[in-house]
C-alpha cells in the first residue's frame, strides 16, 4: 500500500499540528521546547511538502515554528528588549531577500524570504523571547544536550552506512527528495 504523493508529504506538517495542540494546552514555551527543538535537530529539513498554493514548501522545522511563533506573538506577556543584534538579524534577512530579488526574480526572492523568516528570524525571536525572559536557560541547555546526544548516537550509523538513520523511516514518504549522491550529512 503506497499513499498518493500529497498524502505522503503531509507528514511534514505533523510537527505543526503537535506544536499547536501542545501550545494551546500547555503554552508556547512547551511547544517550543518539546516540538520545535526536536524538529530542528532530529528531523531533516530537506524533506518538504507543498500543501498551500502560493506558500513555499514546508519542512518539518518550518512547520513546527509557525504555530509556536503564532502563540508566542499572541500570548507572550514579557516585554521585548531591543538590541543591536535584532537589527543585524532583520538586516540579514532583508539584505539576502533583496539580493535575491535583484539578481534572480520576485518569486525566488519571495520563497527565500519565507525560508529565512521561518529558519532564521522566527527561531531568533522565539529563542530570545523565551529562554532568558522566562528563566528557561537551564532547561534549554539540558534539552539541547539531550537532543545533541541523540543526534550523535545516530551518527554512528550514518558514519558506517553513509546515510542518516532517519532516512530509513522517511524516504518512503518523500520519494525523490533529499538525496545527494556525492555528499552526505548535508554537505
Amino acid at each position: 500500500f503506497r499513499p498518493r504523493a500529497l498524502e505522503m508529504h503531509i507528514i511534514a506538517v505533523i510537527p505543526a499540528l503537535v506544536a499547536f495542540v501542545i501550545g494551546v494546552k500547555k503554552g508556547f514555551i512547551r511547544a517550543y521546547m518539546d516540538v520545535y527543538l526536536p524538529a530542528i535537530l532530529l528531523l531533516p529539513d530537506y524533506f518538504t511538502t507543498k500543501i498551500v498554493p502560493g506558500i513555499p514548501p514546508l519542512s518539518f522545522n518550518q512547520s513546527a515554528i509557525l504555530p509556536c511563533a503564532l502563540l508566542f506573538f499572541l500570548f507572550n506577556d514579557r516585554k521585548w528588549k531591543f538590541s543591536f543584534t535584532d537589527v543585524l538579524v532583520v538586516g540579514y534577512v532583508c539584505a539576502v531577500t533583496y539580493s535575491e530579488y535583484i539578481n534572480v526574480d520576485y518569486k525566488e526572492a519571495q520563497n527565500l524570504c519565507f525560508l529565512l523568516v521561518t529558519t532564521a528570524l522566527l527561531p531568533y525571536i522565539l529563542t530570545k523571547g523565551i529562554v532568558e525572559p522566562y528563566g528557561m536557560r537551564e532547561a534549554f541547555a539540558k534539552r539541547l544536550a539531550i537532543l545533541f546526544t541523540i543526534c550523535a548516537a545516530t551518527l554512528t550509523y550514518e558514519t558506517r552506512m553513509g546515510k542518516p538513520l532517519i532516512r530509513i523511516f522517511l524516504d518512503r514518504f518523500f520519494p525523490g527528495q533529499g538525496y545527494w549522491v556525492t555528499t552526505f550529512r548535508w554537505g
